[in-house]
């Protein structure tokens, strides 16, 4: 597969799984949430019920919304991300993220830090010996 595709793909099925894990929260949360208005009515078990019961059941539900959010962002979207762990591979450098296509040189001129796939040129045995010798 071309262009780390496989990456990209393992995001989307990252999202579906997110997806898959928070629809079913979701449901249960609201359900319950369902449940416990009914129980509220006049004369109902938890008529007068605290501020915080309520603050806590839409709160789990906001947490499920979030985590939907989050799978559909990796399904359908996700490029962000995708662009952010592969900078090196597009190019460019992991820490700035400076282009560094063009560039020889093992390190990025930019920040100096050493770039990732780059190899140092392969020294020889003179030079080798050389700096082995004492001076």
């Amino acid at each position: 597969m071309a262009d780390y595709t496989w990456f990209r793909l393992l995001v989307k099925g990252i999202g579906i799984v997110v997806l898959g894990m928070g629809m079913p929260e979701l449901i249960s949360h609201i359900s319950s949430l369902l449940q416990s208005l009914a129980m509220a009515g006049p004369g109902g078990a938890l008529a007068g019920a605290p501020w915080f019961f309520w603050y806590t059941q839409a709160g789990f539900g906001i947490s499920s919304l979030l985590q939907i959010a989050f799978g559909l962002y990796l399904l359908f979207r996700g490029q962000w991300l995708v662009d952010r762990c592969l900078r090196s591979v597009y190019g460019r450098c992991p820490a700035c993220d400076y282009d560094v296509r063009g560039v020889p040189a093992v390190t990025c001129p930019e920040c100096g830090i050493v770039l990732p796939g780059r190899r140092l040129a392969s020294t020889t045995k003179a030079t080798i010996a050389d700096s082995a010798a004492p001076e």
